[in-house]
């Protein structure tokens, strides 16, 4: 995923004849978004590069999930990582919201797509929960019925590669495909593609992955751009 088109001079560039209707529908190419798995959750938690968290708080998520329920616990981690890791920074706490009807402004390409799952600080969310696409610390989307897997991932994938254009200060970009039976983490590299993992609510490695998906929205470490 190379974020090479992201300068407003270039736009006609980036939204080159061959590529428009893609872009258009998905902000998606199958050679650009090359995507690789990830071997393991372990193999993701050391991408990751978070502190062990001997301690996790309790939170357990059942065979299923509801939607409402995955931005309460998702929340309530995010809350968890704040007071025991960020206590000291003036910044918000992270805050899940789900945003299916809206479309974050600010973006370069003008894009009117709308993630199901948006994740800012709490202070850059306005009162009718949309914010500004560079504000965005990670998108993602509910799998919908009626949609085909490949659609749905697709649509997931399509928010990294809007969130590096919006995010010049970030090499990887963070983002997920939820569903009421598992969760699909996704992370966007710029310049190389897109990798993923598939895990199912009830494994005993997702909380563990989910909050250290969660402390990279605070801190993105070697995810960014150390020259911003």
């Amino acid at each position: 995923m190379s974020t090479e088109r992201a300068s407003p001079i270039q736009k006609d560039r980036f939204l080159a004849g061959h590529r428009l209707d893609q872009v258009q529908r998905y902000g998606y190419d199958q050679e650009t978004h090359r995507k690789t798995d990830f071997g393991n959750a372990d193999d993701l938690f050391k991408f990751l590069g978070t502190p062990a968290f001997d301690e996790l708080p309790k939170v357990n998520f059942e065979k299923r999930v509801e939607k409402a329920d995955f931005f309460t616990k998702a929340n309530s981690m995010s809350r968890s990582i704040k007071e025991k890791f960020f206590e000291e920074s003036p910044s918000d706490p992270v805050v899940f919201k789900d945003t299916e009807h809206k479309v974050p402004r600010g973006h370069v390409t003008n894009t009117r797509c709308k993630p199901d799952i948006t994740a800012a600080f709490e202070r850059d969310f306005d009162s009718s929960d949309t914010t500004l696409w560079p504000c965005i610390r990670m998108a993602g989307e509910w799998a919908s019925k009626g949609s085909t897997q490949e659609d749905k991932e697709r649509k997931a994938i399509s928010y990294l590669h809007y969130l590096l254009l919006a995010r010049p200060d970030l090499y990887v970009a963070q983002g997920m495909l939820a569903s009421e039976d598992k969760m699909l983490f996704l992370v966007g590299i710029g310049g190389f593609g897109i990798r993923r993992l598939e895990i199912l609510w009830n494994d005993n490695e997702l909380p563990k992955l989910l909050y250290a998906f969660i402390y990279r929205t605070y801190d993105p470490g070697h995810f960014a751009d150390s020259s911003y």
